[in-house]
Formats: C-alpha cells, sequence, structure tokens
C-alpha cells in the first residue's frame, strides 16, 4: 500500500473516531457509516448489518451505493432490504465466522438459498460484481454486526488491517451506543416505577438531600416533586431528621440496608409505615446515594 495512501485512511479512521466519540444522537445513522465505510474501503457498494443478541439472526441497516441500481435490484428481488432481517441459516454464517475479514467467491456464497439462482445472475449484472468482502464487526469475539463490500473492475486498495481498524472503531462506537441506549430505557422504567408507585420511595445524597422521589412521597409530604428536589431532609420532616441521619450512618458503616416501623401524625390519624433504608450507590468507597421504601401498614398492624 502505498505510504501516502494509508496516511489518508488514518486521517480519514480518525475524523470518523472523533465523529463517534463525540456523538450526542440517541440514534445510530446507520447510512452515514456505510457511507463513511464506502468512501473508506474504496468499495462500489456497501452493505451494513447488525446481529441480534444471539449473534446469528441479523438486520440490514445500511445500504450505500448507486441508488438506481439499489432499487432496481430491490425492484427485482420483491422488497426493501433495509430494515429486512434475516434468519441464521446454516452454513452461511459459518464461513464468516473464522476471520475478521473474509473474502467471498461470489454473491451465491454470500447469500446462500436466500435468493433463487436466477435472481442472483441478475444481481451479479446489475452490480457488476469483480470481487466480495465480508468485515465482521466483533465484541468479545461475538459477531455484532458486519459489513459486506462490493468491488468492481479490481477496486480493493484497503489492507485487510485498515478494514479490521475501520470496524473496531464502528464495534466500539455501537458497544458506546448500545450502552447509552440501556441505560436510557432504565431511567425511563424507573421514572415510570416512581410515578405509579403506590409506595412512598424516596432517594437522598449522603447529606439527606433529595435527589429523587416517587409521585406518591411528594402528595404525602405536600410538595411539589420538582420543589421536593433539591431540598434536604430536614426542612422537610425536621422531627425525624436526627433519626434519619443516625440510619444513614448505620447503612454507612455496616453497609447492610436497615428495616424500620415508622409512625407518624397525618391529618390528625396515626399512620404506621414499614420501611426498608438502603445504599444504592457509592463513590470512592463511601456509599452516596440512599433509597428509602415505605409502605402503610396501619390496617395490618391494627388486625
Amino acid at each position: 500500500m502505498d505510504k501516502n495512501y494509508k496516511e489518508i485512511q488514518m486521517l480519514k479512521l480518525n475524523e470518523y473516531a472523533r465523529e463517534y466519540i463525540e456523538n450526542q444522537d440517541s440514534n445510530v445513522d446507520y447510512q452515514k457509516i456505510s457511507q463513511q465505510m464506502k468512501e473508506f474501503s474504496g468499495a462500489e457498494y456497501v452493505m451494513f448489518n447488525i446481529f441480534d443478541e444471539n449473534g446469528k439472526d441479523f438486520t440490514l441497516v445500511g445500504f450505500e451505493g448507486n441508488k438506481k441500481n439499489i432499487e432496481k435490484a430491490m425492484d427485482i428481488i420483491g422488497y426493501n432490504l433495509i430494515g429486512k432481517k434475516f434468519k441464521y441459516e446454516e452454513g452461511r454464517n459459518e464461513r464468516f465466522e473464522k476471520a475478521i475479514v473474509t473474502k467471498v467467491e461470489s454473491l451465491k456464497e454470500l447469500v446462500n438459498s436466500a435468493l433463487p439462482n436466477k435472481v442472483i445472475s441478475i444481481l451479479e449484472r446489475i452490480f457488476r460484481i469483480d470481487s466480495i468482502l465480508t468485515v465482521r464487526i466483533t465484541k468479545e469475539d461475538k459477531t455484532i454486526g458486519n459489513f459486506t463490500l462490493i468491488f468492481t473492475e479490481n477496486q480493493n486498495e484497503t489492507s485487510d488491517e485498515m478494514l479490521k481498524l475501520f470496524a473496531s472503531q464502528v464495534g466500539l462506537f455501537l458497544d458506546k451506543m448500545n450502552h447509552e441506549q440501556k441505560s436510557q430505557n432504565a431511567i425511563k422504567r424507573f421514572q415510570s416505577l416512581l410515578k405509579n408507585s403506590v409506595s412512598i420511595i424516596t432517594i437522598v445524597d449522603g447529606e439527606g438531600n433529595y435527589v429523587d422521589a416517587s409521585d406518591t412521597a411528594a402528595r404525602l409530604i405536600g410538595i411539589d416533586k420538582e420543589e421536593l428536589i433539591g431540598k434536604n431532609f430536614k426542612e422537610v420532616v425536621p422531627e425525624k431528621n436526627e433519626e434519619f441521619m443516625n440510619t444513614i450512618s448505620r447503612i454507612r458503616k455496616t453497609r447492610k440496608p436497615v428495616y424500620k416501623e415508622e409512625f407518624y401524625r397525618i391529618e390528625n390519624k396515626d399512620i404506621v409505615y414499614e420501611s426498608r433504608v438502603f445504599p444504592i450507590e457509592e463513590k470512592d468507597g463511601e456509599e452516596v446515594l440512599f433509597g428509602s421504601i415505605a409502605n402503610d401498614i396501619t390496617e395490618r398492624k391494627k388486625g
């Protein structure tokens, strides 16, 4: 490979990597990544697949190249390939699991029995296929995605090592986005729980400042949730502050939850709550967030 060409490729790779690191969008632009791989590899067409958790079934999420030829191919196949899910087929996937970059001898070898031979022949003429490469995207040796690169007229100038580097950067980006998506989903589920739970749920920091609370807790306390967040426990329930902070101190020492029954006088009624206070998060070896879940057991105590 020409030295200048390799330097240009590395500059492109660094540019892509910076984009992936600085990405603030919650959605992955698969088509843009396909376009980047096309530019990076010099391929005429690039197909981008994302694999399911099982590492076998996959969905074609991006297809970059001559738009007219891609549309013509889809008309012949009879459906839109982008977004199409392909089930695992014995004998097809194993061929491409042995290395990161694999040379494919023909379109027939790539699709196996997914398409009729007649359709394959037509597609080979449309795309003027000279050679095909598959490039795996992995995490801990498990396939999480791959690229199919179609070259025409001996276009392939990019080394396998450079393609591996590109796939590695995309893999890191996909893993990052997957973690962020899972975190966002967890936050949404947690907020839904706080909104709909009949339990009194609160989260405070080590100083007793409210970090979050269930809608039920806010209603019981008599303060809007938005106003409650940031207030200190001693401002809201001053008569219970010393007991509560002693509980926090105890949890910090033992690192174990504390169960207790608490008595409150609310609207001239004596209410008994069964509560559990527990550590949620620690920093530098010390608990910094604490949760509390309480339920009214007054009727049960009467029985």
